[in-house]
């Protein structure tokens, strides 16, 4: 009696299948080519060929990780970016709306007043005390470096970028120099509106991955290398440097006009880069 209950309790369990290998990995492969199918139907305006897809069936007797690999390699032609897509358009409008902004409170505030920031042109006229070179022939040079520091420690979409900007600049820069117009208030309020729209300026350019073609470059390098560091504190940091070493060119007055704005732009840009990074604005 009890070998026919347990015989009975047999007939009742459930059946467990296992499936074989031969099929679990063609599974994959049809995973794999509905990835594939899916990935090109997303891309197919950045130039996604229809060979990409057709590596996705290219999965059976890999297993999970070639399902990864493949979609994994579906996906890096999205990240190469077309240099006048839609994105790209964008970027370089906001490095010309930065480089608008920063030209004219240089060109009517800045100069007016000579408030010396720290930056290329500062460091500029410190060295030609030294080196008795002309002024314009440093700042190019310097602007120069600067660029194939860019390029090689940044990267060349950065390098492009800081090279519109530097080119922007000197444009807007010269329009806005060039205008008989004197928006000037006086002193305090005139350096408290170069700190807005400077620190604006150089946000526009830094967010897009650009840079201004000047100390900012250091600053971008250091903070590639090491995501800690901070990009406006680093800018600072260097804008007090040039400073310190031009004490005796510029004067008592230039230099105490130079560290108030230097570090009011450099906290208010700080700020902007933070909002960014959270997403509160573009």
């Amino acid at each position: 009696m009890n070998q026919k209950m347990l015989d009975r309790n047999h007939q009742n369990e459930p059946i467990k299948q296992t499936m074989p290998i031969e099929q679990v990995e063609p599974t994959l492969s049809e995973q794999g080519l509905y990835l594939g199918k899916q990935r090109l139907e997303e891309t197919k305006a950045d130039g996604i060929t229809r060979s990409a897809l057709l590596k996705a069936t290219d999965v059976k007797g890999r297993g999970a990780t070639a399902v990864a690999s493949v979609t994994a390699e579906l996906s890096e032609p999205k990240k190469k970016s077309v240099l006048f897509s839609l994105a790209m358009l964008f970027s370089l409008s906001k490095i010309f709306l930065g480089n608008a902004v920063l030209g004219f409170a240089y060109a009517k505030w800045m100069v007016p007043h000579k408030v010396i920031n720290g930056g290329v042109t500062s460091l500029a006229l410190v060295l030609n005390k030294w080196l008795a070179i002309d002024i314009p022939y440093l700042t190019n040079g310097l602007t120069g470096l600067l660029l194939i520091v860019c390029l090689v420690f940044l990267g060349k979409e950065s390098f492009f970028k800081s090279l519109v900007s530097s080119f922007s600049y000197l444009f807007f820069f010269t329009i806005f120099y060039q205008m008989k117009m004197d928006i000037g208030i006086n002193l305090p309020i005139d350096v408290l509106l170069s700190c807005v729209f400077i620190s604006f300026g150089y946000y526009c350019c830094i967010s897009e991955n650009s840079s201004t073609v000047g100390m900012d470059v250091i600053a971008l390098i250091l903070h590639k290398k090491n995501p800690k560091i901070p990009i406006a504190a680093t800018i600072r940091n260097l804008n007090f440097f040039v400073l310190a070493l031009g004490f005796f060119t510029y004067g008592v007055e230039s230099i105490i006009l130079g560290f108030i704005f230097s570090f009011g732009y450099s906290w208010l840009l700080a700020k902007l880069l933070v909002w960014h990074k959270l997403g509160k604005i573009i």
